[in-house]
């Protein structure tokens, strides 16, 4: 089943992906290899690193087959 996540820090963002690998059962070597991208890049990521690049995070996204939408906040 699939569950939408809004996130609003770094922190979160990172959580959420890091449980989505988790999900599929890949280590941070295997999606690295997927996406290319460094094994340190996701997990600076995941940890919540604030300073990520923008580029970098969507390889990520895409490696676990994932999208990312930003909407406007209602209030």
């Amino acid at each position: 089943m699939r569950e939408d996540s809004m996130v609003g820090t770094s922190a979160a963002l990172g959580a959420a992906l890091r449980g989505e690998r988790r999900r599929q059962g890949l280590t941070i070597e295997d999606l690295a290899l997927r996406c290319d991208v460094g094994p340190r890049a996701i997990g600076e990521l995941e940890r919540g690193k604030p300073t990520t690049q923008v580029a970098v995070l969507l390889k990520i996204v895409s490696g676990l087959r994932m999208t990312l939408a930003v909407t406007p906040d209602d209030d």
